[in-house]
């Protein structure tokens, strides 16, 4: 079997996302949950526990999550620390949300359950403005150098006002081109998702004026996709593409 390496060299091997609570579980086992009467605290929480199990592995770990601001709060930040996760990035709510808590039924050694308490939980109101993409994305570049990463991610669709996540999308599509030397006489035509045929009205009027047409289908491989920036002009032929592709056109 050949196991996951992981580079020794980075600030962190994994960075985890989600639900940080408090489990309280029964001592006295073998009776309904209301006739228990002593628990022992346990944090709670998939990934908090991924966390701590990786932790323990002896990898660095990092956490985006909301925890409550109280003692329940200062609990599961003090256990994250004591197990070496960074806490940096988790906030603590300031509207009076309380940790996720659960309580846990063993009626046998077979028959087990659980009550949970969810309403207005702390992790859930984890925000988007939560999450450093930063955090993230500088870890993903040092482990993984040979590979771009983008900023492409799923957007409200009924929004009011701002770029639609149509022109958002279209927008990411460009921004891993480099920069580079023009090619005189090169041309890009980008935008639509079908690419325009050879005999098509506008190609075979550039290529009849010797221009040598480049489109986004014509890129089979990442280098072949970088000549995009060797273009001396860029056509847009989608209207929510030309944001992205006037961006483009300023680098």
């Amino acid at each position: 079997m050949k196991y996951i390496e992981f580079d020794k060299s980075k600030k962190f091997d994994l960075i985890l996302v989600g639900r940080v609570a408090v489990d309280l579980n029964p001592v006295d086992y073998y009776c309904p949950l209301n006739e228990s009467t002593t628990f022992k605290r346990y944090l709670g929480g998939s990934p908090a526990n991924i966390a701590v199990g990786l932790a323990r592995l002896g990898k660095k770990c990092g956490f985006f999550a909301r925890v409550s601001d109280d003692q329940f709060g200062t609990f599961v930040t003090d256990f994250f620390e004591k197990e070496g996760i960074d806490t940096s990035r988790i906030v603590r709510c300031k509207n009076g949300e309380k940790i996720g808590l659960t309580f846990t039924e063993i009626k046998s050694e077979t028959e087990s359950s659980i009550v949970m308490y969810r309403n207005e939980a702390a992790d859930l109101k984890l925000d988007p403005a939560d999450v450093d993409e930063e955090y993230i994305l500088k870890k993903l570049r040092e482990r993984y150098p040979d590979i771009c990463f983008v900023r492409c991610y799923m957007d409200c669709v009924r929004q009011k006002t701002g770029p639609s996540p149509d022109m958002k999308l279209r927008g990411f599509e460009y921004e891993p081109v480099r920069v580079r030397d023009k090619v005189p006489g090169r041309v890009n035509v980008l935008g639509c998702d079908v690419p325009y045929e050879k005999d098509s009205e506008l190609i075979a009027y550039l290529r009849a004026r010797g221009f040598q047409v480049l489109q986004l289908q014509d890129c089979g491989t990442y280098e072949e996709y970088q000549r995009i920036g060797e273009a001396q002009l860029n056509i847009c032929t989608y209207m929510n593409a030309q944001d992205g592709i006037t961006k483009l056109s300023q680098r």
